[in-house]
């Protein structure tokens, strides 16, 4: 009859019997509940109508709130090493053998620079 091996052939016998896969669209409601959107064209332009909405109301929190919010004071000693970890991170995840770049300095020298190079660029950076 047929080899049970074949699953293009069984697939296709099942579509012969039950038919193509039909689609169907979920139906969706209207803004104000009273009637059902089942074609395609009304059901994106329903959730353009929904996300509209949802994103173009006022802020129900006043100005004078948001602007007198306590503030943290920024620990500048805390953000300096971890910039410098992320500098030697960065510079230790160079490739070496490239050409150098815009600056003409070779990622070997980079490399050897260590932790004062690390330092150094950071307080250049941080001048910017």
């Amino acid at each position: 009859m047929y080899n049970s091996k074949d699953l293009k052939t069984v697939y296709h016998l099942i579509r012969q019997v039950f038919g193509s896969r039909s689609s169907f669209v979920v139906p969706f409601k209207s803004n104000d509940s009273c009637s059902l959107f089942k074609d395609h064209e009304g059901i994106k332009k329903r959730w353009s109508e929904h996300f509209t909405d949802l994103f173009s109301n006022p802020s129900v929190i006043g100005e004078y709130v948001i602007r007198n919010l306590p503030q943290n004071d920024i620990i500048h000693a805390m953000m300096e090493n971890h910039a410098i970890d992320g500098i030697k991170k960065t510079i230790e995840g160079l490739n070496t053998g490239r050409v150098p770049g815009l600056d003409s300095i070779p990622v070997e020298i980079l490399l050897q620079g260590g932790n004062k190079l690390a330092v150094h660029i950071h307080h250049l950076v941080s001048g910017i």
